[in-house]
């Protein structure tokens, strides 16, 4: 999505402060948009539309996925300051903190979903998202954590 095309723009493009600031202020409005539109969709009477019309859900469906969509809602500047750290981690050559960062992402997810599993009774779209957020916020934290590689 955008947000994955956001770490290439910030790895090409921001080569001294002006630049990172420049790409900084674009990648996070362009997140914030997103975040925005998703949480428009997400908490109005829009959502009934846009998943019925645009994505064919049943009213069953869309009832079933619109608390997890909801809890969603800030994934895209979630992903969009993700997407800057890595980025200018990697201009700086730092390509093993991004690797462990998405370890971390990933082994916090699958400890989310197993717990989740366990001792939560929940839907799974709702213990998806759960897991998606606490794994991209570990992933965020670890980033932030190892920003000065």
């Amino acid at each position: 999505g955008p947000a994955w095309s956001l770490q290439q723009l910030t790895t090409a493009l921001a080569s001294d402060a002006p630049s990172y600031r420049r790409v900084s202020n674009f990648s996070l409005g362009l997140s914030a948009i997103f975040t925005l539109l998703l949480a428009l969709v997400a908490f109005t009477p829009l959502y009934g539309p846009v998943m019925g019309g645009v994505y064919n859900l049943s009213p069953e469906l869309q009832g079933l996925a619109r608390p997890a969509v909801q809890w969603l809602a800030a994934y895209p500047l979630l992903m969009g300051i993700q997407s800057l750290l890595r980025g200018v981690l990697i201009r700086a050559g730092c390509t093993g903190t991004v690797r462990t960062a998405m370890v971390v992402n990933v082994a916090v997810v699958t400890a989310t979903l197993a717990l989740g599993v366990l001792f939560l009774s929940t839907s799974g779209a709702i213990l998806a998202a759960l897991a998606m957020l606490t794994g991209n916020l570990a992933e965020w934290a670890w980033l932030a954590y190892k920003s000065r590689c």
